[in-house]
């Protein structure tokens, strides 16, 4: 997260979007509040517990509740990006499995 974060264009806030189905936006979440002018959406899949849910958004995450699995979370949370790009806005997707 920290290299997408160096990597980003953006001068001011930063967005960071990732999906997960618990753990990933938790960890993702729980860096993205450590680092100044950061914000993070977290896309999770109707299965996610709501505990979780309610323990991403207490720690700061937008959370929006999208499919019946991950990869449909993952799809939406991938278009985000693009369309954040594409409209001249900074954001940067967090892959829940790769290091970019």
């Amino acid at each position: 997260m920290h290299n997408s974060a160096s990597n980003s264009d953006t001068a001011d806030r930063m967005k960071v979007i990732s999906s997960s189905g618990g753990n990933a936006g938790l960890a993702v979440t729980t860096v993205a509040r450590n680092i100044p002018q950061m914000d993070v959406s977290v896309i999770v899949p109707e299965t996610t517990k709501p505990l979780v849910v309610e323990k991403l958004r207490s720690l700061g995450a937008e959370v929006t509740i999208h499919g019946k699995n991950w990869n449909a979370a993952d799809a939406l949370a991938r278009q985000w990006v693009d369309d954040a790009k594409k409209s001249g806005g900074g954001a940067v997707y967090v892959s829940p499995y790769d290091n970019p």
